[in-house]
């Protein structure tokens, strides 16, 4: 046992944990890797990128706010492109699908790192799991793969470095943290909730309000400028289609944003009713949670509850289409809207399930959620067309080589999901590649 104990140090748990989070996110959709192919928004950003440059990709990829590590980690898989094949282009799919699934896999070690902070070992690998196997419904091919909505996870992230600077005593440490905390708001703009609120509950906690105002003030000064840059561009419009549909309104908020990723097997058998009930439970878990917690995990616990109904409200009221996009509980479309607000909820469910009793309702949640996720299973990895995004005549070698050429130095390659859907780059990007034509 003890051989076992000094097997598994801090660094070994977090390696291991991100192999079996890659490995699992692979197993959900591995047709990115067997197929590969670039999707939406990541293709018409790298064509942005490779025709106007990445600087101006940075600050132009959409018109009301910054996507960062989006387009960052599409720079990333370019350059590895370049080096492995020597063009950008050529294996662009391959590596934008391997950064997804480390994406990911990076996402529920800093899950599992978190809880276990706040909770104890076995919620943390309850909280692991359940953010490992995320459902998404029959959409998980929209994420999983690629980089497109990355940002949807950023508020998880933001929560768990906000809490993880508060053990940081290196300056330097402390400041490469904030550094990434920004980057995050300048992905997704709900991290400036996030700082926002975990800078008040710091005020109300901190002996030393001074200090934590001095360590904080650089971080909340480039935050401050960088919300008055994309407040004026913000519509809150987010390529929703739907129209708004008020008879969706409590299961948007309830059970699609909340209670799915525990019930999500028995979705269908839901009603606003039981969706409010089960609601209303899950944040009497919380307030009861709060009392009987140490004063550290009570605000942790705040934290995550505050932005975990900042965030529902934000995307019922910041992208009220998808009310109708809805259906009575019938579906679950667009998944990737609720993804990460259903990691906070799971994370504030373990954190709050630990502070209960010694260990009896740890066993009974991991029971119930085993039983739960077992029972969904199948619906979380790839075995029908509703998951596929990959057309079955759809090779992106042969999209490559068949580009439409404007005739103004540029070429059109076409990408999933529609043809629609294209990278526009100088046409020298396709000639040396060196497509052989019949």
């Amino acid at each position: 046992m003890e051989v076992c104990i000094k097997f598994f140090t801090p660094m070994k748990v977090i390696f291991l944990t991100f192999a079996i989070g890659f490995l699992v996110f692979f197993a959900r959709f591995p047709q990115p890797i067997i197929t590969p192919t670039i999707y939406a928004e990541d293709g018409v950003w790298i064509g942005s990128a490779i025709s106007n440059g990445w600087v101006y990709t940075f600050l132009h990829a959409r018109p009301d706010y910054f996507v960062f590590f989006n387009i960052f980690f599409l720079y990333i898989a370019s350059i590895l492109s370049k080096i492995f094949s020597g063009s950008v282009l050529m294996l662009l799919p391959l590596f934008i699908a391997l950064l997804s699934y480390a994406f990911y896999a990076f996402t529920s070690v800093m899950v599992f790192l978190t809880v276990k902070k706040l909770a104890n070992i076995p919620m943390a690998i309850l909280a692991y799991v359940m953010s490992v196997l995320i459902p998404l419904g029959t959409s998980q091919a929209e994420s999983l793969g690629t980089l497109v909505q990355i940002g949807f996870y950023m508020p998880v992230l933001s929560i768990c470095f906000h809490l993880l600077r508060d053990e940081i005593l290196s300056l330097v440490k402390k400041s490469a943290c904030d550094v990434i905390i920004f980057l995050m708001a300048a992905t997704n703009p709900v991290n400036f909730v996030v700082t926002g609120v975990y800078v008040v509950i710091k005020l109300f906690t901190e002996s030393d309000k001074k200090k934590f105002l001095f360590s904080i003030l650089p971080l909340l000064v480039f935050l401050l400028a960088l919300f008055v840059a994309i407040v004026p561009r913000m519509n809150g419009n987010g390529g929703i289609i739907g129209s708004y549909n008020p008879d969706h309104v409590i299961e948007m908020v309830t059970a699609r944003s909340i209670i799915y990723p525990f019930l999500f097997p028995f979705y269908k058998q839901l009603n606003n009713f039981t969706s409010i009930i089960l609601t209303l439970a899950y944040f009497l878990l919380v307030l009861i949670a709060f009392f009987r917690a140490k004063n550290n995990v009570r605000s942790a616990i705040v934290l995550m509850a505050v932005i975990l109904i900042i965030y529902d409200i934000a995307t019922t009221a910041g992208r009220s289409g998808i009310t109708g996009l809805l259906s009575g509980y019938n579906s679950t479309y667009p998944d990737r809207y609720f993804m990460g607000i259903n990691i906070i909820a799971i994370m504030l469910f373990t954190i709050c399930i630990a502070q209960l009793s010694r260990g009896v309702f740890d066993y009974i949640a991991i029971a119930g959620m085993f039983y739960i996720y077992i029972s969904g299973l199948n619906s979380m990895f790839e075995s029908n067309q509703d998951k596929r995004r990959i057309a079955l005549d759809y090779v992106y070698t042969n999209a490559l080589c068949n580009a439409k050429d404007e005739g103004n130095g540029f070429s059109r390659i076409e990408i999933l999901p529609t043809k629609d859907w294209y990278i526009r780059v100088p046409s020298g990007y396709v000639k040396s590649i060196g497509c052989v034509h019949d």
